[in-house]
């Protein structure tokens, strides 16, 4: 017997073109990062973990929020996105930053 995937929760509406156009930002820096070299493996295993557990929609969400919050971050940077995805994900501050790039002071 093969197990079926799960069904997916029902959405109350259907989602903007703003929301869709964040999450295809989100899930291409996501896939980016799995793929490179430059992200530790400590990082890439927590946001695998994550979009293992959450929707992307959820991830997504939660990334907005946080460039919401926050209008110096430049939300179409793929470092600065990838970043706030390891955060929102549950990666440390000093850990969440790929390798070669600044942390700031």
């Amino acid at each position: 017997m093969i197990a079926a995937p799960a069904a997916a929760a029902p959405q109350d509406k259907a989602p903007s073109k703003a929301e869709i156009d964040a999450a295809q930002k989100t899930l291409g820096v996501i896939v980016s990062g799995l793929q490179s070299d430059k992200v530790p493996a400590n990082v890439k295993s927590a946001i695998f973990g994550c979009i293992y557990e959450n929707s992307l929609s959820a991830i997504s969400q939660d990334v907005t929020k946080v460039f919401a919050a926050n209008k110096k971050l430049d939300a179409n940077d793929a470092t600065i996105r990838l970043t706030v995805v390891a955060r929102v994900c549950g990666v440390p501050p000093e850990k969440a930053v790929p390798a070669g790039k600044s942390k700031g002071r």
